[in-house]
């Protein structure tokens, strides 16, 4: 009985200009970059980051003030329309990874942003803003733990502080954590001890989506007018474990629409809600789709929402299907203002069964 992994690629951002082009109306692809955008690359490098933690009573191994030294790198991706940062700390023995992915929304006039969490599988969901001026960003969302806020500024091209506020839910008062970054000279080198192994106390479910670790070739069919053959692009894709194992990343690369296309999925199982938890941004949309799901014998359904690229607002459905070890299927409907619209993507792995058949 096969459990299935939850999709990685989502090729829809231009459906809607292509339903209008069929229509005989003229719409040219708007550009995602955003002047806003800009701000981002003040994030890109290599930090080294002392971060302090007050004392927690109750919390075994934080009944003292903590300090620990952090190594993050923040790299653009999407033409720099998208901010990755990482991050990597060894706590109570044992090395910590977590994420952090930025990006600007342009029809909500706002920075948004999720973090992912290494330590225990968490997520949040972060609203952002910058003042120029004074060269400082201000956070502030939830995720399954509490309320946070965090005020960042720039002291220099070089030196960044950072004070996170969480409030843990049940909390009256706010945990105020510190974080003062100095930009390195070299690349960031990975912690051994532990960043590799999988954590014992991993879900099922997450340890499930590790099959789709390695190196895939992906054939995308797209049927936008029912009465004409569904459009076909290729693409490749590479997915690896991040944050612990309790995420996977996807780099997918192909075009679309003859244009080349770039785009990434991080997803992992939430321990909290007991549902898998995806998050999907490409290089033709300034936003992010988040959905989510629950796995069957059979297959494994997830849905949610997103933006077009001129804001209107899409739902979308998906089923996974696993043929074999080395064959998945993504089915995919995507419903709005221009209709339904249908997406199929089959993936095979690189030196797989299947590939050297072919072969």
């Amino acid at each position: 009985m096969n459990r299935h992994a939850p999709f990685i690629a989502l090729l829809c951002a231009a459906t809607p200009f292509v339903r209008a082009q069929d229509e005989g109306v003229t719409h040219t692809m708007p550009d995602p970059k955003h002047a806003a955008h800009e701000a981002l690359s003040q994030y890109v490098g290599t930090w080294h980051c002392k971060m302090t933690v007050p004392a927690m009573p109750g919390q075994q191994g934080m009944e003292e003030p903590t300090e620990y030294e952090v190594t993050e790198t923040g790299e653009l991706l999407c033409n720099g329309i998208w901010l990755k940062w990482t991050s990597e700390c060894v706590s109570n023995g044992k090395v910590v990874q977590g994420l952090w992915l930025v990006g600007y929304d342009p029809f909500a006039k706002k920075y948004t942003s999720f973090c992912l969490d290494g330590e225990n599988g968490m997520t949040a969901e972060l609203d952002g803003s910058y003042d120029a001026s004074k060269k400082s960003w201000s956070w502030s969302g939830k995720s399954e733990m509490g309320s946070m806020t965090s005020e960042v500024t720039l002291e220099d091209a070089d030196t960044m502080v950072e004070v996170v506020r969480m409030t843990p839910h049940g909390a009256s008062e706010p945990i105020t954590m510190t974080m003062t970054r100095k930009r390195a000279k070299t690349a960031a080198a990975s912690a051994s001890r532990g960043a590799h192994a999988i954590p014992a106390d991993l879900p099922a479910e997450q340890k499930e989506l590790l099959k789709l670790v390695g190196e895939w070739d992906a054939v995308v069919k797209m049927a936008v007018d029912p009465t004409q053959p569904a459009s076909e692009e290729k693409g490749s894709e590479r997915v690896t474990a991040v944050c612990n194992h309790r995420f996977v990343w996807s780099d997918f690369r192909g075009t679309m629409m003859g244009q080349p296309f770039e785009g990434h999925c991080v997803i992992g199982f939430d321990p909290v809600n007991k549902q898998y938890v995806s998050y999907w941004f490409d290089s033709m949309s300034p936003t992010w789709s988040k959905s989510t799901g629950k796995s069957s014998a059979e297959n494994l359904t997830l849905e949610g929402s997103f933006l077009c690229p001129l804001g209107t607002p899409m739902t979308m459905k998906e089923v996974i299907t696993w043929k074999d070890a080395d064959t998945r299927e993504a089915r995919m409907e995507f419903s709005g203002e221009h209709g339904t619209q249908k997406l199929e993507v089959t993936y095979r792995r690189k030196g797989g069964a299947g590939d050297k058949a072919d072969k």
